[in-house]
């Protein structure tokens, strides 16, 4: 009875030592980056994944939005005990789930997911007080025609070709009107000479 009640002890001793170790050899998510706490103001182009142990290389993990959409990777790979997947293309606004599922260091399979968020502030294209012209310098911009360039449709500019024969049309009716003077001077002249011949008689 005494043997019974010692090997009892001894078992119940043994299992209570190996009881903690067999509850934290089971592999757990410790911290994730992007982190679930608060949303991230920054672009997202990969996920990283600790674990308190060390995990086999054969772990994944999958990443999809609200609507279950997947986003691929181009690379998964672990290191100790970390997890990381690197997005073919960097996440945009909104809400993403991280699907993960790891082989422990005990070799059990374990499985769990986290849900984080992305929030880019949106530029505003508003042009500094810098950049925008000052009055003065927009009323100089504005470029307004002077009263020379002003043309109406009765002051059309004559052509060079028509003013030139403007000019010698005028020059040959000077030249006509001095000859016809210079012809009627002659005939009076004549004819007066002509009255005083006869009055002379």
């Amino acid at each position: 009875m005494k043997a019974r009640i010692q090997a009892f002890t001894a078992t119940l001793l043994m299992g209570l030592l190996l009881f903690p170790q067999l509850i934290y050899a089971h592999s757990a998510l410790v911290s994730a980056v992007p982190a679930e706490s608060k949303p991230t103001t920054s672009e997202v182009t990969e996920i990283n994944l600790k674990f308190n142990t060390p995990i086999e290389p054969v772990s994944s993990l999958k990443v999809t939005d609200e609507s279950g959409s997947e986003f691929p990777l181009k690379e998964t790979k672990t290191d100790d005990d970390n997890l990381m997947g690197v997005l073919e293309q960097p996440l945009t606004n909104g809400v993403y789930n991280v699907n993960w599922k790891i082989i422990g260091e005990d070799g059990h399979s374990i499985k769990g997911s986290y849900s984080f968020e992305v929030r880019i502030p949106e530029e505003e294209a508003i042009p500094s007080d810098e950049q925008l012209p000052t009055d003065s310098e927009a009323q100089e911009q504005v470029v307004l025609p002077t009263p020379a360039a002003i043309i109406t449709p009765s002051e059309t500019p004559i052509a060079p070709d028509k003013e030139d024969n403007k000019s010698t049309i005028e020059k040959k009716n000077t030249i006509i009107d001095v000859i016809l003077i210079a012809v009627s001077a002659l005939v009076v002249i004549s004819f007066v000479s002509l009255l005083f011949k006869k009055k002379n008689k």
